[in-house]
């Protein structure tokens, strides 16, 4: 299996993945938060504006799209009182984390915040959930959403007629959640193997899709990119290295 840089050695990769392995999800949830911190301030400062705002609006549209950019715009334009937050993944997610638990829905995280936990810490661009929302939770969650998040509330009345997936974009810390709802065998699969892991010290544990799902999941992301990414692949041979010792792979 090939090192995850060509400038790495073999011998210094196995060195590195056995201090990772020591680390514990918190701690590398920790670094994922301050390097995902650092890339949206560093992206802020080169992103070319007149003012923070128009800076700001920029990025959102370069990350994340022009239609979330559009509803971004129209919020702060109408929001009396807005100012810029930390980038922090922990606290983007949280409200829809509590939104789910209250809903009494099942929840996970997954995407690069799972792969970061099991692999190799980095940065994210945004949060990926799978959170089992139905029809009849829809004006609790437009009512609760609405507080921190900046959303299409159409996307969102669609997504559990259809089984799609909506985003949500946090109003002052620039972090977007893609919420996935479960439509396949599969997605209740992952639902039923979710795992604990106490990411954030002294604090109830989250859930994450298991080493075993997340490596299915990303093969399976990859598989429809084309198998072209080298950033997934790069993030899936990290999985499996620093799982080696542990994970499943005749798990079904």
């Amino acid at each position: 299996m090939r090192t995850q840089s060509i400038d790495t050695s073999p011998e210094f990769e196995r060195i590195q993945i056995a201090r990772i392995r020591t680390f514990s999800a918190a701690k590398k949830f920790r670094s994922v938060c301050s390097w995902t911190q650092s890339m949206i301030y560093a992206n802020l400062e080169t992103t070319h504006g007149s003012s923070l705002q128009n800076r700001m609006l920029a990025f959102v549209a370069r990350e994340y799209g022009g239609h979330l950019a559009h509803l971004f715009a129209n919020a702060i334009e109408t929001q009396q009182t807005w100012n810029l937050q930390a980038p922090d993944v922990q606290e983007a997610a949280r409200p829809i984390i509590k939104i789910a638990e209250q809903l009494k829905a099942p929840t996970l995280m997954m995407g690069s915040v799972a792969s970061s936990i099991y692999g190799l810490p980095r940065s994210v661009q945004d949060v990926d959930l799978l959170v089992d929302f139905n029809g009849d939770h829809l004006a609790f969650l437009f009512e609760h959403l609405i507080h921190d998040h900046i959303f299409d509330p159409d996307t969102i009345t669609l997504a559990p007629l259809q089984h799609t997936t909506f985003s949500a974009l946090h109003r002052s810390r620039l972090i977007k959640i893609d919420v996935f709802l479960p439509s396949t065998v599969l997605d209740k699969a992952v639902l039923a193997h979710r795992q604990p892991h106490v990411l954030i010290e002294e604090k109830a544990p989250l859930f994450l899709a298991s080493p075993e799902d997340m490596t299915l999941l990303n093969l399976l992301s990859h598989q429809k990119q084309g198998n072209t990414a080298d950033d997934q692949w790069n993030g899936i041979l990290g999985l499996l290295k620093v799982q080696a010792p542990t994970i499943n792979v005749t798990a079904q």
